[in-house]
């Protein structure tokens, strides 16, 4: 069902060697040393496709796969709501058994995304998005809950997702041997996608998968968790034995070769999907010729992350910030911040321009005043004598 081509090669015992020679007993010697070596090495299993010995976590292969998990993840998240709601059972919201195989087949099967069976069935029969109105609207009457250690917006592609892949998670628990190798490495492989749906943007690195993990519980302990959902006993005996995917992803034997999404590859996905600003992004303040700048006002040198609601500009394409150390007014390239350019268009006019430059102005005059005589407030009464009272009233104001 899943590629006829590939055979996985498991190294359990001293029986392998025997193994492997009554299923490739014309292997040649060259592959025949690169499966040795990959023994040697504890990495278990093989991938063997038409005779040729191919380590699955190999540079080449992991690229290859990480590929094809971004285009299986898009598809999940593009058609999540559909998904659940257009091709699911009515009987206790649960999904039918057959779409559930259909599912696996899609997120974890040996198969390329587009000769998967669900995404052609989808593309061929998927109704028209406008059309599914009284299903958001059936879904919203519903108990709002937490379904992640971080809270998500009804609505949010990836709550959809993750709701969707629930369902995966306990077919594969329900089944009469969920305790099964190869069930134990589809669950291992699904947290991957768990593990790029809880990327959250904020410098947060969540371990977990599906399960809440030990070293991310201090993320979550004021949140609330969901209730797990009722696991239904389809004892399906499905395995996907022969499964190139799977043998990136999951652990081998020795655990010393996981393969995970990085941070900023969780982060690229992420933003795919929405209109922010990396939480790492960090602007230098340098000095440059872009535009006309106030009097007295020069760069400081030094570098900060820059937040969204930082950014403004004056309406002509171009966009700013302020640096919040020295005042200094920053040129930010706009193919940088291109996923909030619509979200910082209401601060994109000359009048809030022209605010900013006179911000940056004052704070160069009150630097170069060595006794401060006009920017003082006198009276200690605030408690920020010795300070610029003009603009300590300026830094309250959220630009």
């Amino acid at each position: 069902m899943f590629g006829d081509e590939i055979t996985i090669l498991y190294f359990f015992d001293s029986e392998s060697d025997t193994k492997r020679k009554r299923l490739f007993p014309n292997m040649d010697k060259y592959n025949l040393g690169k499966l040795i070596k990959l023994h040697q090495m504890g990495i278990s299993p093989v991938v063997i496709r038409n005779g040729e010995v191919i380590n699955p976590k190999s540079e080449d292969n992991i690229k290859k796969q990480k590929e094809e998990f971004k285009k299986r993840f898009d598809f999940i998240i593009e058609n999540g709501f559909e998904l659940l709601y257009t091709y699911s059972c009515p009987i206790q919201n649960h999904l039918g058994h057959n779409y559930l195989k259909w599912l696996e087949e899609l997120v974890l099967g040996n198969k390329p995304l587009e000769d998967a069976y669900l995404y052609n069935y989808v593309k061929e029969y998927s109704k028209d998005k406008n059309s599914l109105v009284s299903e958001v609207e059936r879904y919203e009457s519903k108990e709002e809950y937490c379904i992640r250690s971080r809270a998500v917006v009804k609505g949010d592609k990836f709550y959809y997702a993750w709701i969707l892949l629930s369902h995966l998670v306990y077919f594969i628990r329900s089944r009469k041997y969920s305790n099964s190798y190869n069930n134990l490495k589809e669950l291992e492989t699904l947290d991957e996608y768990f593990r790029v749906l809880r990327y959250s943007n904020d410098g947060i690195e969540w371990k977990s998968g599906f399960d809440l993990r030990g070293e991310d519980l201090m993320h979550s302990l004021f949140l609330i968790e969901a209730e797990d959902e009722e696991e239904v006993s389809y004892y399906d005996s499905l395995e996907l034995d022969e499964n190139e995917f799977i043998c990136c992803f999951a652990s081998d034997r020795n655990d010393l070769n996981d393969v995970h999404f990085s941070e900023k590859e969780k982060q690229e996905i992420y933003l795919q999907y929405h209109d922010e600003l990396p939480w790492d992004y960090v602007v230098e303040c340098i000095s440059d010729d872009t535009f006309i700048r106030p009097d007295k006002t020069d760069s400081c040198g030094n570098s900060f992350i820059l937040e969204e609601k930082e950014v403004f500009g004056c309406g002509d394409g171009k966009y700013y910030c302020m640096c919040p150390k020295c005042g200094y007014i920053i040129n930010i390239p706009s193919k940088d911040i291109f996923n909030v350019l619509e979200k910082v268009s209401q601060r994109c006019n000359y009048s809030f321009f022209k605010k900013m430059m006179i911000y940056s102005e004052l704070l160069a005059l009150d630097r170069e005043s060595e006794e401060n005589k006009v920017l003082v407030k006198k009276e200690e009464k605030s408690g920020i004598y010795g300070h610029s009272y003009i603009m300590d009233r300026f830094k309250k104001e959220e630009l």
